[in-house]
């Protein structure tokens, strides 16, 4: 098992009893949403990097909003 400090054990154990799961289950929950969001992290570093590099293009703002039709929503929120 995974060792904590008590500060965390004690906080993972409230939230156990508050939502009637397994510590267990709280920490793989925990553990997969990290995981996943470092992945995220790891992606738009490469991607962040490749269109520096000039490996990939850019599509401006204003062309995806003509191109999913919200263009006119857009600005109408800005006024």
């Amino acid at each position: 098992m995974l060792e904590v400090s008590a500060e965390v054990d004690r906080r993972l154990e409230a939230l156990a009893r508050a939502t009637g799961r397994s510590k267990a289950a709280c920490l793989e929950e925990a553990v997969t949403a990290y995981l996943q969001d470092q992945t995220d992290v790891s992606l738009a570093a490469e991607r962040t990097a490749a269109v520096r590099a000039g490996e990939e293009a850019t599509v401006p703002l204003s062309e995806l909003l003509r191109r999913y039709g919200v263009a006119d929503f857009a600005s109408d929120t800005r006024s």
